[in-house]
């Protein structure tokens, strides 16, 4: 069952080296013996933006991390059109405006990469795909999966209803 999983990721830090058990960016870094730093979902995102900037100023890391999830809030809440989407993207430019004069002053070069691990459309219509499955007689197994980073106790959460899903087929569920 895929709770297993979420023993092997409990209390362990996502934004460390080894702390998801594969290779991410921070293993790579600490293999290279870059020095780095990272500010993960446990920052208040403008106290982690200030930090950023205060460490690029100081020079003591070669490469710093934000994980900023403020703008993916307002698009759920908001949409795409939204007066804090806009807000947030204001913020944004005015923080990146601010970062190559800092590293200037330093005299170096800044490289700046910005990752997302989604889009974000916004929601016209709905379907009722429950509905669709109950009356086309499908016997179906509700499974939420989560990346970890939003729900402390666990990687995968799961509503079996005595159904074993196969993987191959997400659609076809057997007793």
């Amino acid at each position: 069952r895929p709770q297993r999983l979420s023993a092997s990721f409990h209390g362990r830090d996502l934004f460390a080296p080894g702390g998801l058990g594969v290779d991410r960016v921070w293993d790579s870094l600490e293999r290279r013996g870059l020095r780095w730093r990272v500010w993960s979902w446990r920052t208040p995102e403008a106290e982690a933006l200030a930090a950023v900037e205060r460490q690029l100023a100081a020079g003591e890391e070669q490469v710093l991390i934000a994980y900023t999830a403020e703008l993916d809030a307002c698009l759920h809440r908001e949409g795409t059109g939204g007066a804090g989407v806009r807000d947030r993207l204001r913020a944004y430019a005015a923080w990146l405006e601010r970062l190559p004069g800092i590293a200037e002053r330093r005299g170096e070069r800044l490289w700046l990469y910005l990752a997302s691990d989604h889009g974000m459309v916004d929601v016209t219509r709905t379907a009722d795909v429950m509905g669709r499955l109950r009356g086309a007689g499908v016997r179906f197994a509700i499974i939420r999966v989560s990346d970890g980073l939003n729900t402390p106790d666990g990687f995968f959460d799961a509503n079996w209803n005595g159904a074993r899903l196969t993987f191959n087929d997400p659609v076809k569920v057997a007793a």
